[in-house]
């Protein structure tokens, strides 16, 4: 399956979000806030989708040993949302519901990031010493680690 084509776990929590925002707000809003609302939850996907890429390519090596390349995407993402944008602004559109369209993709991504989290079980969590354990004298708790030879002696 290509990129293109994998839809991500944030991504369909991200449609439905976009899916309710737009229900609740057809029906009492005017039509200019609810359309600017579904602009902008649309270029909010897309830059998402987009931002998802280039991480890909990032960290798959795609883009080569030079972060030029990377940034030149970047800001070339960055320019067609900043247009977009404009574009949207100056056709009549709701500055404030296109700027919440924008911003539902952070509540999409920590309600699907929460999702997704790794289980949490006896299997997967380390074994801790117990409370009067003597090895807790020798952990340094602001360096989250045991303590060196050196520091003990201070």
């Amino acid at each position: 399956m290509n990129w293109a084509a994998r839809v991500r776990p944030i991504e369909r929590v991200h449609a439905l979000v976009a899916v309710m925002a737009v229900a609740v707000t057809a029906p009492f809003a005017p039509t200019a806030f609810t359309a600017s609302l579904a602009v902008g939850l649309l270029i909010g996907a897309l830059n998402f989708r987009g931002l998802c890429f280039q991480a890909d390519a990032l960290f798959s090596s795609l883009l080569g040993e030079s972060g030029g390349f990377w940034t030149a995407l970047s800001g070339l993402r960055l320019g067609v949302l900043a247009t977009v944008m404009l574009l949207a602004l100056r056709t009549g559109a709701d500055p404030v519901a296109l700027v919440l369209g924008l911003s539902m993709i952070m509540p999409a991504s920590l309600i699907g990031g929460w999702r997704i989290r790794p289980a949490l079980g006896p299997a997967t969590m380390m074994p801790v010493a117990p409370p009067d354990d003597p090895s807790w004298d020798r952990w340094n708790p602001w360096l989250a680690r045991e303590r060196a030879d050196e520091e003990e002696a201070k």
